[in-house]
């Protein structure tokens, strides 16, 4: 999870996630934020310096009075959308959290976006696939995961997602400029 913003919209380049939770006054109602708590109160422990895993009762309190005093700043809770109607897209919003792999197709939209993983660093993520117990077609499901991880299905799928990869096998099967990509595969 990262920042991904409008470079002109903020008096110097975002570094830290402090640069969004006190954003400059005129960007009130201009921000968006990702929709899940935890990760809201993750973030906004890193801004402050704690561990994403606190439990501290003052740590969290001070992370509510961070989140409440924000609000002003956020225009809606959600993910980003892929459509030209998106209001990231067309300028009117200054800024958006967002997943590493929605802010590459973003840029490749609109080329004046900026993506920062702030210095504090973030929170690390990962999609998965499960077969329910219930599952009246396991034998099917299966084949469908040995399918979408063979190496270069899985090349192929992460290319087209802009996400990383875990499978190492895969990797075999992308170009350096993609395993190099600071916003694919962050430090």
């Amino acid at each position: 999870v990262g920042i991904l913003y409008y470079p002109d919209q903020f008096p110097k380049p975002i570094t830290s996630w402090l640069d969004y939770f006190h954003a400059p006054e005129n960007l009130k109602s201009k921000l968006l934020a990702l929709n899940t708590a935890q990760t809201m109160f993750g973030l906004g422990l890193k801004a402050l310096g704690y561990s994403v895993n606190s439990t501290s009762a003052s740590e969290l309190d001070e992370v509510t009075a961070l989140l409440r005093q924000h609000r002003s700043y956020v225009k809606a809770y959600r993910n980003v959308l892929f459509e030209e109607k998106e209001p990231l897209l067309k300028g009117e919003l200054a800024a958006a959290l967002v997943y590493n792999g929605d802010a590459l197709t973003l840029m490749e939209m609109n080329d004046q976006l900026r993506y920062v993983v702030p210095s504090e660093g973030s929170i690390f993520w990962y999609d998965s696939w499960a077969i329910l117990q219930p599952s009246s077609q396991k034998i099917l499901a299966m084949k469908f995961l040995n399918f979408i991880n063979q190496p270069e299905i899985n090349a192929r799928n992460a290319q087209f997602v802009s996400y990383a990869t875990s499978n190492k096998e895969a990797e075999k099967f992308l170009s350096e400029e993609y395993l190099s990509n600071p916003v694919s595969y962050p430090a």
